[in-house]
Order: C-alpha cells, then sequence, then structure tokens
C-alpha cells in the first residue's frame, strides 16, 4: 500500500497515484499419472511377463525435470522418455511419455513392488502387484500295469504297446526310460531332444514297445517300467509281469477238414468223430468246443471232462469229438467250422465243416417283411389260384444243372385276374438225389379285364419258381411253387400246389396245370 506521506506529497504536487496491484505466481512443473496402481496375471516361474505400460504426464506450466525412474521387488522399468539412455527426463508442459514395467517371478505366490518417480514436479509411487504359479511337466500312462501272456523260457514275446503322455503344464525331458526284469522298452519312435530318451509337450503323448524277453525261469517275472524325467512327482514306474514257462502244451486234430454226404433238410447225420490230440510237452486245458453253421459237436467218453466243462488232456493223449450234420432251409452246400479255444498257443483253433442239404422244404425269395417265403410240400399257401393255367419249361442237362426256357402263369389275386410272362429266367441246379430246382428271373404282369382283355402293368416284375422233391423226372413233383415279386420288392404273388404232373421228353422237362 502507499504511505500517508507519499499520498499527502502527491496532492500537494496534484499528481493521482494508482493502487498497486499484486505479484503474479512464478510457473511451475507438475508430475501427473494416468493411473493409481497396475497388476500383473499370474506368470511362469523365472519368466518375464510382457511389458505393462504407464504414462507419465507433465500437468505443469514449465519443463518437468525427472530424476529417477525405479521399479521395486521382482518388477523392472525402462522408459522411452528421452533418446540416450545417458540423458536426462525432461517434459515440456502438456508432453507426457511411457514407462514400460516388466514382471519375473522367483516364487510362487503373490509378489508386490512399486513404481517410484522422483521429480521437481513431485514424487509418485505406484503400486505394483503379480502373482506366480510353478508349471511343471507329468508324466502318465493310460494303463495301469502291463501283464504279458505265458511265455516259453528263453524265447521273446510281441511286444506290446503302451502310450506315454505329459499330463502337465510345461515340456517334459526324459532322460531315462527303462525296463527292469526280463523286459525291454523302445522309445525310439517317440520325439526327442538331443540328450532326452523323449521330450513331450503339454498334451502331448507318444508310444512305448514293451517285450518280454527271454524269461530266464519257468514262474512268475515281475519288473516295472521306469522313466525319470523333470516331472517334479519324482520318478514313474509302471509294474509289468508274465509267466515263464517250460513247457507248452500243443493243440492238433488227426485231419486238416470234414466233410458230410448229402443229408436232407430237418434231419441229422450219423456223427463223425475227429480225434483232438495234445501234441505238446504240457498238459493242455480245453476251455470251449463249439460248432459254427449247421452243425454240433459233443465231447467222446474218451475226452476227460472236469469242472466247468475243460477238457483236460496230458502229452500225447487224445480225445474224441462227435460232429453231424443237421442242415435246415434252404437246400445246398453249407458250411462251418469247428473251433476249440485251450491254454495252447495260438488259443483258438478251428476246424472246417461242410455238407450237402438236401430235399425236405425249400426256401426262395425275399417276402417283404424281408424274412423269405418257406414252403412245404403238402402245404399250399395259394390251391384256389391253380384253377388257372401254369406253364413252364427247363432243360435238364447232362451235369444235372437245368436252364429255365419259358414261364407262363395265369393266377388271380384279390379276385383280379394276372397273367406272368417271363423275360429272363436264372439258371437254376437239379439235385438228383433228393430232387428240388430253384429258378428265378424277371418279366411282366397284365391284368385280364372282361372279355379277356389284357393291360400292361408298369414295371418289372421278379418271380421264383420251387421244384421240390423231384421223386422221378418223368413220373411227377412233390411240390411246385411260385413266387412273384412288385418292381418295388414287395410280395404281389405266391402260391404253392402238392403232387405236380410233369413231362419229360428229349431232355425238357414241362410242367402243364390247369
Amino acid at each position: 500500500m502507499l504511505g500517508l506521506a507519499a499520498m499527502v506529497a502527491a496532492a500537494c504536487l496534484g499528481v493521482t497515484l494508482a493502487p498497486a496491484t499484486a505479484q503474479a505466481a512464478p510457473a511451475a512443473p507438475r508430475l501427473g499419472l494416468e493411473i493409481g496402481s497396475l497388476a500383473f496375471s499370474v506368470q511362469e516361474l523365472g519368466v518375464a511377463s510382457p511389458a505393462q505400460d504407464v504414462l507419465l504426464h507433465n500437468l505443469g506450466d514449465a519443463t518437468l525435470h525427472v530424476a529417477t525412474v525405479h521399479a521395486t521387488g521382482r518388477y523392472t522399468a525402462a522408459d522411452d522418455c528421452r533418446a540416450d539412455p545417458g540423458d536426462a527426463v525432461t517434459l515440456d508442459p502438456g508432453e507426457s511419455c511411457a514407462v514400460h514395467v516388466t514382471f519375473t517371478p522367483l516364487a510362487t505366490g503373490k509378489a508386490l513392488g512399486a513404481l517410484l518417480i522422483a521429480s521437481d514436479g513431485g514424487t509418485r509411487s505406484l503400486p505394483l502387484e503379480g502373482g506366480a504359479s510353478r508349471r511343471a511337466p507329468a508324466v502318465s500312462f493310460d494303463e495301469g500295469g502291463i501283464e504279458f501272456s505265458p511265455q516259453k523260457v528263453g524265447t521273446r514275446s510281441e511286444p506290446q504297446l503302451l502310450t506315454v503322455r505329459n499330463a502337465g503344464n510345461a515340456v517334459l525331458h526324459a532322460d531315462r526310460l527303462a525296463a527292469r526284469g526280463p523286459f525291454q522298452a523302445d522309445s525310439s519312435s517317440c520325439p526327442a531332444a538331443p540328450g532326452d530318451k523323449l521330450t513331450l509337450t503339454p498334451g502331448g503323448s507318444c508310444v512305448v514297445k514293451v517285450t518280454f524277453t527271454a524269461p530266464p525261469s519257468a514262474g512268475r517275472q515281475d519288473g516295472q517300467l521306469e522313466i525319470v524325467s523333470d516331472d517334479p512327482s519324482a520318478t514313474r514306474a509302471l509294474p509289468i509281469g508274465g509267466l515263464g514257462i517250460a513247457r507248452l502244451p500243443a493243440l492238433s486234430f488227426d485231419q486238416a477238414s470234414l466233410a458230410f454226404a448229402q443229408q436232407r433238410v430237418g434231419s441229422a447225420s450219423v456223427p463223425q468223430i475227429v480225434s483232438l490230440r495234445n501234441s505238446g510237452r504240457a498238459t493242455l486245458h480245453v476251455t470251449a468246443i463249439d460248432a459254427i453253421g449247421p452243425f454240433n459237436v459233443s465231447a467222446g467218453a474218451g475226452c476227460p471232462v472236469g469242472p466247468g466243462d475243460v477238457v483236460t488232456l496230458d502229452p500225447g493223449d487224445r480225445c474224441p469229438l462227435f460232429v453231424t450234420f443237421s442242415p435246415s432251409l434252404p437246400a445246398g452246400l453249407r458250411t462251418g467250422s469247428l473251433r476249440l479255444e485251450s491254454d495252447a498257443p495260438g488259443s483258438v483253433f478251428t476246424l472246417a465243416l461242410e455238407g450237402l442239404g438236401t430235399g425236405g422244404a425249400i426256401q426262395v425269395g425275399a417276402g417283404a417283411a424281408g424274412g423269405g417265403y418257406v414252403l412245404l410240400p403238402g402245404a399250399p399257401s395259394n390251391t384256389e389260384a391253380w384253377r388257372e393255367r401254369f406253364e413252364f419249361a427247363f432243360r435238364v442237362n447232362g451235369d444235372g444243372t437245368v436252364r429255365g426256357k419259358q414261364l407262363t402263369s395265369r393266377f388271380a389275386e384279390g379276385g383280379v385276374s394276372y397273367v406272368l410272362r417271363s423275360t429272363a429266367i436264372d439258371r437254376g441246379s437239379l439235385i438228383v438225389s433228393g430232387s428240388s430246382a430253384v429258378f428265378s428271373g424277371q418279366g411282366v404282369v397284365t391284368r385280364v379285364g372282361a372279355g379277356g382283355a389284357e393291360t400292361a402293368l408298369p414295371g418289372v416284375y421278379s418271380f421264383a419258381v420251387a421244384l421240390t422233391d423231384i421223386a422221378d423226372p418223368g413220373v411227377g413233383l412233390d411240390t411246385i411253387s411260385i413266387l412273384v415279386d412288385d418292381p418295388a420288392g414287395n410280395r404281389f404273388h405266391a402260391l404253392a400246389r402238392p403232387r405236380a404232373q410233369a413231362r419229360l421228353a428229349s431232355g425238357n422237362l414241362g410242367v402243364r396245370l390247369h
């Protein structure tokens, strides 16, 4: 303020004095950070995290001079605030720059630290937080153990395959993979880094071949597969076992196959005998005896059958098996096998069986239900249809084969008359002993209207003709039958007639019914 004396003097001089103004504050820098703290995600031990950025701002109106930028704990800080690392950090008013912070944990659990920044515009401390987890590989096996079949002393088994996996979250390095005892492990197909037996990425797997190598003596042999790796749960071991045997049984038959003579369907043949023999040097135990196909088998009185129906044979002993042939529809060549299970090497043995079923009932075609249509002698399915006409001829060759030549059938279905005329007939077979034949083919069907006019039905129809029990080709048939299927495969017509008559002339067998 102006003093009183000055004011009086000024008044005397006639001078007006203005009041004095306040002095302006000097310009100054001010340090600012855009965030209040910084958190890092869980990081693998010993591995640096991706950098996170913190922006420094000069919020003042004078140049900011940063003296230090420093991170404490397991954190490091670097900045792009200077052109050269030796330069001082300066920021003009309104300018900013970034500080890059990384986290490198050395221990599991929470890790705290701080980003410290000192400047002439203030000091800031930014809290830092991160965590660490231990990443490690983990050996696992797909099986709980390996058990080999009995192996003859001094011989080598076929390898068993074992899948080894890395169930951990870090790369697995195994520097030792070996089998103890009379066993051997081969990991040559597994990926391996230099110096490793195998190297597996997380979730990776490979196959190890394990072999029972020449058991030194008879009896139980045990061992284990060991993998020494960087799995922190220490050495992993898988039990391995097998039985060494000094002598083995051997199953054999006295013939390579068994054939039956012709047998009428629906009946059983006279048993044929197959001799089973233990040609090995140890007791043979036969645990299952089965016949596959239209055959039956039973053990003879000379077979020692023990508890559980197990047949036991000492070395050199034999046992008779009785096999019968019981053919069913359709007639023709039937095959099967005799099947035995035992403790002999190979375990399962088979003997081929065959027989010829003849005569009896016959099955032809496949009906709409898919189960076929069975025609029985003396049991016609549609006798009233035979009031109409049926004509069929075929030639009998010298070797017993036959070939259909023509077919015309006039029949009734649902009160309507139809005519089937063949356009193609496939070869059939005539079995002289037991005498039956089946023919199949294709034809067209017409509907017979008033006055005898015929209207063709669309599509091609399939048919099958069965001649059953031809007692004497020159005399007659026990049954003659015909099946007709529509173009969609549905059964359109079926009929059968017992005691049909036939006429044989110059090698041609003709059938005419009215």
